[in-house]
């Protein structure tokens, strides 16, 4: 598991044209608390997700005041499968501002279908900033 987390990371850091995977963590599991610091202010969400099917993933909500959403794509899998899915990606930074006044708050995100009103999954992650 671990192993496909590395390689995923790897994958996507140069997939958003990053230098270096180790500067941006890639969070795939909304247990996890993303701790953001002036070191470390930018970071990837990263859900599996299946389009073919009409379902999606969407931003529900997140601290505007504190993140900015640089990107948001989809990544579709390595071997192009017929009703295949493959990966969606958020990358955010954290607003230098927030780093002044550190806290805690929380991105949510849906997996629905457009025409369909209520999700089949949420996921919410938590995020702690703080100044050093």
């Amino acid at each position: 598991m671990q192993r496909a987390v590395i390689l995923l990371s790897l994958l996507l850091a140069s997939w958003f044209g990053f230098a270096s995977a180790a500067n941006k963590p890639v969070y795939t599991d909304s247990s996890q608390i993303i701790e953001a610091t002036p070191a470390k202010s930018t970071f990837i969400i990263a859900l599996p997700s299946n389009p073919s099917t009409g379902y999606s993933w969407k931003i529900k909500s997140y601290p505007q005041q504190q993140l900015k959403l640089i990107k948001q794509a989809y990544v579709p899998p390595k071997k192009q499968l017929i009703g295949g899915g493959g990966t969606e990606t958020w990358l955010f930074s954290v607003k230098p501002s927030a780093f002044k006044n550190p806290g805690s708050g929380q991105i949510e995100l849906i997996y629905q279908r457009p025409w369909e009103n209520i999700p089949v999954k949420t996921q919410i992650f938590k995020i702690k900033i703080s100044s050093r």
